[in-house]
């Protein structure tokens, strides 16, 4: 046997081995090493025109970068940039927290000697508005007898009058002569002092015309009060209505009243008994006890607050996107997503205090991203809506209780149903579902009428028809009303 042939198959499994072995090594080490990851990538985001990532072939600077992807060499576009600051994230190799390195943009683009940078893979530039200068939000809002109440951007050199005009002009029952304006002083105010409010003028006192249009010239027109009347930030106008001026205000009455339609309100203080009266009084088919009073119920500050969570999130967004860059340069894009729950491969001892305090900042993150776009959905949901006023119909119209009769408002709905000769019984019960009416009988019966309560079940509530709601407890079981609806709540979970 030719033994040199024997031993250069034993050193070629030894070979295979040994190729083995290290690629298996490799593998396990962290992909933040240069060489073990291939093609290396720089990143560009903010205010640029072509934010993303970029090969770092060819060894790149901070002005090829910027000049290239930026936008920056637009100058209406350099414009809108914060060009006395830039940053550059950059996480080093090993057990080492990420470090920012500030650059003068403006001293970059105009290659100022020793401005220029070179690039490091894996290096996040970021670009900043302009915005980043401004302590205060541009935003102004009027409210009340204006076309289009909200909130407004504020321009530089707004005016009262230029913040009317915005907004639509007035309606026709709005108080022209004065307007006023709450303002945050933009340093604070000692003491418990939250706003400041005053009247403004619209016009001066010795000119006021006759004519509502030629008021409205004049305020938009002319050198009045309202137009030398500069706004600042947080400003929140309200224009109130001419006690003098009162327009034909209507309401609706449908369902089982003779003469459904729309009534105008003769008196302001018209209520609810009288209006059914204009409109013929009730049918043979009325359910009066099931009648319902609606009325628009606005919910103020809304706008304002989902346009404050709407920045909230985009910067929680922002500060996640540099955690999970820090978290991809030191474990790799393939395991940072094991920071977002409690299994991460890693023990901190065996990651290092630093690389411990990456994954801890972007769990941070995280949780701080979930619970603003939370808040940010749960305000998209409120609205302005028709909101049921709790009125017993039965008790004013038949058993003559005054106390249950109202003055009613412009807008209001007012609604009388047939008899339903029924009532709903859900939540946990064996068997929910809708049974007939059977006078006298109180909520347990119908609770067994639908098998019982389940083994999760809890408290049990009637909402009667009229609106108001009653608890089932040891001495009460309310009778039980047509029309009411009967829930049997999730049993409470017991305290350890």
């Amino acid at each position: 046997m030719d033994m040199n042939m024997g031993y250069r198959k034993v050193v070629g499994r030894t070979h295979v081995v040994v190729v083995t072995a290290l690629a298996a090594i490799l593998v396990m080490l962290p992909p933040s090493t240069a060489w073990a990851q291939g093609a290396s990538k720089v990143y560009l985001k903010g205010h640029v025109k072509n934010p993303g990532e970029f090969d770092h072939a060819g060894n790149p600077t901070l002005y090829s970068l910027l000049v290239n992807h930026s936008g920056l060499t637009d100058d209406s576009f350099r414009e809108q940039a914060y060009l006395a600051r830039g940053e550059i994230i950059r996480v080093p190799d090993g057990d080492r927290a990420p470090e920012i390195i500030s650059f003068s943009v403006e001293d970059v683009l105009n290659q100022e000697p020793g401005s220029d940078i070179p690039l490091m893979p894996q290096d996040l530039v970021r670009i900043y508005s302009s915005e980043v200068t401004r302590a205060f939000e541009d935003n102004v809002w009027i409210t009340g007898l204006v076309k289009k109440p909200g909130e407004h951007e504020l321009t530089e050199g707004m005016t009262l009058a230029d913040l009317l005009i915005r907004a639509g002009g007035f309606t026709a029952e709005a108080y022209m002569m004065d307007a006023e304006v709450s303002r945050v002083e933009l340093h604070g105010i000692p003491g418990d002092t939250l706003s400041r409010t005053f009247a403004v003028p619209m016009l001066n006192s010795y000119n006021i015309p006759d004519n509502p249009e030629a008021v409205l010239s004049q305020i938009y027109e002319g050198h009045t009060p309202a137009s030398d009347f500069k706004l600042q930030p947080y400003d929140q106008v309200h224009i109130r209505r001419n006690p003098d001026m009162q327009l034909p205000n209507s309401v609706t009455v449908s369902g089982q009243v003779v003469f459904p339609g729309t009534f105008t309100l003769e008196t302001r203080g018209e209520t609810l008994s009288r209006v059914i009266e204009r409109a013929g009084g009730l049918t043979s088919d009325a359910f009066v006890e099931g009648g319902r009073l609606l009325r628009a119920v606005d919910q103020p500050g809304v706008d304002r607050q989902i346009n404050l969570l709407r920045q909230e999130v985009k910067t929680a967004r922002e500060n996640m996107e540099i955690r999970e860059r820090a978290i991809n340069k030191v474990f790799g894009e393939g395991r940072m997503a094991g920071a977002q729950g409690t299994m991460f491969p890693f023990t901190s001892g065996r990651l290092g205090n630093a690389n411990a305090t990456i994954i801890n900042e972007y769990r941070a993150a995280i949780r701080q991203y979930q619970s603003t776009k939370a808040a940010y959905e749960k305000a998209l949901t409120l609205n302005t809506g028709m909101k049921r006023i709790n009125v017993d119909f039965h008790a004013f119209i038949v058993e003559g209780d005054l106390s249950e009769d109202v003055v009613l408002m412009p807008g209001d709905r007012i609604e009388i149903p047939k008899h339903p000769g029924t009532v709903t019984v859900i939540g946990q019960v064996n068997n929910p579902g809708v049974f007939n009416h059977a006078p006298g009988k109180r909520m347990m019966h119908y609770v067994k009428l639908a098998g019982g309560v389940s083994q999760y079940g809890g408290r049990m509530i009637v909402t009667q028809p009229t609106g108001y709601s009653y608890e089932l407890e040891w001495l009460s079981d309310p009778v039980v009303m047509e029309g009411a609806t009967i829930r049997v709540l999730p049993k409470r979970p017991s305290v350890k």
